[in-house]
């Protein structure tokens, strides 16, 4: 029983460190040029180093960090292959749900749509690229909510973190965010009007202006 509560309490604490750690992550505060020891973060975060290490290891399966055996870890950098295969990934698990739902999309589903890409206006004026970061990605993920297929959502929320990554450090983020408003626009349209081509045709134009403004940061 004692060992049953006490691995209850190290997931708790692994879990804890897992959003704090990714919080790090998209603040910047972790980049891809130090080595942060995880001794270091475990003090830093106040809890200790066994759920620290646990969290970074999830961090890395996830592709956001790079474990360096003994030394600590960094903020995992991303090619512009990988890159490719990523947006690649995105577009067609994407497509794969709007295609799933956009017959039963209600009205009430449209206006949270609407509602979101309000949040996101307000992030852009306040130049807030994290709050547009996560408001982005409860965009995105929505879809996903009105149709059951865990092991592709799964998958999904690893690809946007990667790609959360790269965009919130961007120094073209502020002109990437007017253009996704726009898109995010089209693409709430498409399901408005149920129509299936509009809506994939707006979802693989707005990931590929994405991917676009992401290859800038490798010229």
């Amino acid at each position: 029983m004692v060992r049953s509560i006490e691995k209850k309490r190290k997931v708790s604490q692994t879990e804890i460190a897992y959003d704090q750690i990714q919080n790090m992550i998209f603040h910047g505060e972790i980049s891809s040029e130090d080595i942060v020891s995880i001794a270091s973060l475990s003090e830093a975060l106040g809890i200790g180093r066994s759920p620290v290490n646990a969290a970074c290891q999830h961090l890395e399966y996830d592709g956001l960090l790079r474990v360096i055996p003994k030394q600590g870890i960094m903020v995992k950098t991303l090619g512009i292959d990988d890159a490719r295969q990523v947006y690649e990934a995105r577009c067609s698990i994407e497509c794969f749900f709007a295609g799933k739902i956009y017959l039963n999309m209600k009205n009430e589903d449209i206006e949270y749509l609407r509602s979101l890409l309000e949040k996101q206006k307000e992030c852009m004026l306040k130049q807030d690229n994290y709050g547009f970061t996560r408001e982005n990605m409860a965009f995105h993920q929505y879809p996903m909510t009105k149709y059951d297929n865990s092991i592709m959502e799964e998958n999904y929320n690893r690809i946007i973190k990667r790609i959360n990554l790269i965009s919130i450090q961007n120094s073209s983020q502020k002109h990437r965010m007017e253009d996704s408003i726009t898109e995010h626009q089209a693409i709430i349209e498409g399901f408005e009007k149920k129509d299936l081509s509009k809506i994939v045709e707006a979802i693989e134009t707005h990931i590929m202006n994405g991917y676009l403004n992401l290859t800038k940061m490798y010229q």
